[in-house]
């Protein structure tokens, strides 16, 4: 779990504060109702971090290789841009006034580099060296974890809201994005099917001491023996990933369509 025990009620209380902080902001530097569809998106994509992070179903996450990889996948695709679609330019706008705000900016990092930094990190993640280092070393766990979705949300960034040089890029980051997560999903897929689910670099065990929060739980497992959860697992990664880059390039379209509806 990305979040202890002892952090969870914290956590829960750090979203909520986003939440209504988000609410006022809406109130008070747009014209939209809570209800319509931009607070719609960003309060699913908080609902969303709640349920991937710090709910029970976490633990649901890790009894079987192909439900880890809907969780982070989840995570990581889905999330990041239903945050940042949900935020309105106008409110953007409004930030930037704030000189606090304006320092954010030199904490991005150019969606290029995010894209091939989190395509790297993404497919080693699961290499048993990797998490063998994890269970040794729960903060390094974190901070990896924390760091994927750091470069995610800038690697989706220009997706949601491009300039107007990352317009005429798009297209090229899009089959990028694409072909650099391929790797990662072609080996779950190649490795549940030519070894099975036993032969795969993610032990359950050894998942099973990262993520649990009490070890005893481990041996309520069920060892899972199908080659066809691995399968699974790159599968729904893949379909995931491309059905989120499909929906982002149709909503930006749409709403740079309005915008250009309200200038003429």
């Amino acid at each position: 779990m990305l979040v202890s025990d002892e952090w969870s009620g914290i956590f829960f209380i750090i979203l909520s504060f986003i939440a209504i902080l988000y609410g006022v902001l809406i109130k008070r530097a747009t014209n939209l109702k809570l209800c319509s569809s931009k607070p719609l998106i960003f309060y699913t994509g908080l609902f969303l971090t709640y349920l991937t992070i710090n709910s029970p179903l976490t633990i649901l996450s890790h009894l079987y290789f192909s439900s880890h990889m809907l969780f982070m996948s989840i995570h990581y695709f889905i999330i990041p841009p239903l945050l940042l679609l949900g935020i309105p330019l106008s409110l953007y706008k409004y930030l930037k006034q704030f000189k606090l705000i304006r320092w954010i900016k030199y904490l991005l990092i150019q969606p290029v580099p995010a894209l091939y930094s989190f395509a790297i990190l993404f497919f080693v993640y699961h290499f048993q060296m990797i998490l063998q280092t994890f269970t040794q070393y729960p903060y390094i766990h974190k901070i990896y974890l924390y760091l994927l979705f750091y470069l995610s949300m800038n690697m989706w960034r220009p997706l949601v809201y491009p300039t107007i040089n990352q317009v005429k890029q798009k297209k090229s980051f899009i089959f990028k994005s694409s072909l650099l997560l391929m790797p990662a999903c072609l080996f779950f897929i190649f490795t549940g099917v030519l070894n099975g689910v036993g032969h795969l670099p993610l032990q359950g065990q050894l998942t099973a001491t990262l993520c649990l929060p009490n070890s005893d739980a481990i041996s309520y497992l069920v060892p899972i023996n199908n080659k066809y959860d691995p399968l699974l697992a790159g599968l729904l990664m893949l379909a995931i990933h491309k059905v989120s880059l499909m929906s982002i390039v149709k909503f930006e379209h749409r709403l740079r369509k309005g915008i250009a509806r309200k200038l003429l």
